[in-house]
């Protein structure tokens, strides 16, 4: 997977809303990356077990992040200026790395700004 730099992408009629995705992949994705300042010698896993991390959560060994915490409107909002279909929403450490795709979703979008 190539990642690309991203940049400053302006909404075409919002213009007061704008996105700086940490990269970009191909012409559909985008990447987020989280990188807590405490992670420091801790896994994700870890820090998500720990408690650490509230906004994160692991089901069945895979990263889920919670569809009530502010990471989720700015992937959303990510996702609908940039006009991409999928984030890639990474959770960082030097002790590993998970990983989540999280789909556009235009109905959560609607709710918030209308069409």
């Amino acid at each position: 997977m190539k990642v690309t730099p991203a940049g400053l992408f302006i909404d075409d009629v919002k213009p007061y809303l704008a996105a700086t995705p940490d990269g970009l992949v191909g012409e559909d994705g985008l990447v987020e990356i989280k990188c807590p300042y405490f992670f420091e010698k801790m896994s994700p896993a870890d820090g998500i077990a720990s408690g650490r991390i509230k906004y994160c959560m692991m089901k069945d060994g895979h990263l889920i992040l919670k569809k009530n915490h502010d990471y989720i409107y700015q992937t959303q909002g990510q996702l609908h200026i940039t006009r991409r279909k999928f984030c890639i929403f990474a959770l960082w450490s030097s002790e590993g790395m998970l990983t989540q795709t999280i789909e556009k979703d235009d109905s959560f979008w609607n709710k918030l700004y209308g069409k």
